[in-house]
């Protein structure tokens, strides 16, 4: 097993939560990071148990650290692409809301959206659009 020392900028959050988790018999897992003895920054989560004495004092923690580095990782790429592929500018086609895309290719909003996020996108038709298109196809509308 690798030598690991809580990362400098989890030290805080870390000693506050155990002391947290002392104070309350217990708590919610956490995750935080630590550095490996080769300088590796690993990610991982806590949780556990306190134990208390006869009188309730704690006595004993019983947990386990888990590495969610890989996890976090590409949870960390997902979002970081999903950011990068939703701000700053969009090239938009003011008459059907193509989006011009990376390879110079007018792709539909939806398509668009679909392959850059884990968005599922459903449809319907807002009340100043239903009123155009009724008035378009020359539908009436009656009041009941």
């Amino acid at each position: 097993m690798l030598t690991t020392k809580i990362h400098p900028e989890d030290k805080e959050s870390h000693f506050n939560l155990t002391q947290s988790w002392i104070k309350n018999r217990g708590g919610d897992p956490y995750e935080y990071r630590v550095v490996t003895r080769n300088n590796e920054i690993k990610y991982v989560r806590a949780f556990g148990k306190v134990e208390c004495d006869e009188t309730g004092e704690p006595k004993r923690f019983i947990g386990a650290v888990q590495d969610i580095t890989e996890k976090t990782i590409l949870q960390n790429k997902l979002q970081n692409a999903l950011t990068k592929a939703l701000e700053g500018f969009l090239p938009i086609c003011s008459y059907c809301k193509a989006i011009r895309n990376e390879n110079n290719e007018w792709d539909s909003l939806e398509k668009y959206i679909s392959q850059r996020s884990m968005a599922t996108l459903s449809h319907g038709i807002c009340p100043c659009c239903t009123e155009k298109v009724y008035k378009e196809e020359g539908i009436v509308r009656k009041n009941l």
